[in-house]
């Protein structure tokens, strides 16, 4: 299951491996823009899960917020917070407009593209699995579920679990293919 595989990794990470896998892996993937605003969030990310000494962590996390509301709020017009759990691997087309919960799950080698929403609704909050592809205007709600090696169209709203590698369009989303 997807959200083993996410806590498992915020779990057992080494600090060194961590930046190693973010900086091979995400930094060289995505053009200057997405990568500055991965890097702005994984810095945050990195302090929130991973530095125990309270000075040193209270001050990275001062710094991780002011660079999260100049880089990812002002000049970026979206919403990440540093809590968020997003496995390694996350590529961004434009990272503009695109609003993650904190309470969101994102898996392995994700791919967001602009005016992506994963948000609340009655408690509950998405979980992508690995693989996944979100299109543009894409908004994933409440307790919705995309399985690995999942695709999400452009402008879709899903609000429910789809338990298998799936192409999902519509408003709601339905099911239009599902892959082996």
């Amino acid at each position: 299951m997807m959200d083993k595989s996410v806590n498992a990794f915020y779990e057992n990470s080494s600090k060194i491996n961590f930046i190693r896998q973010v900086l091979e892996n995400e930094l060289k993937k995505n053009n200057k823009q997405a990568a500055l605003f991965i890097l702005t969030y994984r810095i945050g990310n990195f302090a929130y899960y991973f530095i125990r000494m309270r000075i040193i962590r209270a001050l990275v996390l001062f710094i991780a917020k002011i660079l999260n509301v100049l880089v990812i709020n002002i000049l970026f017009s979206s919403y990440l917070p540093m809590s968020t759990k997003i496995n390694i691997g996350l590529e961004i087309g434009h990272p503009r407009g695109i609003v993650i919960n904190a309470h969101s799950i994102v898996g392995s080698n994700c791919r967001l593209e602009h005016q992506v929403t994963l948000g609340q609704n009655n408690g509950l909050f998405p979980q992508l699995g690995n693989n996944v592809y979100v299109g543009s205007g894409a908004k994933i709600i409440g307790g919705a579920y995309i399985f690995d090696n999942s695709k999400v169209g452009a402008n879709a709203v899903v609000n429910k679990r789809f338990n298998e590698p799936s192409l999902l369009v519509g408003v709601p989303a339905v099911q239009k293919k599902i892959y082996n």
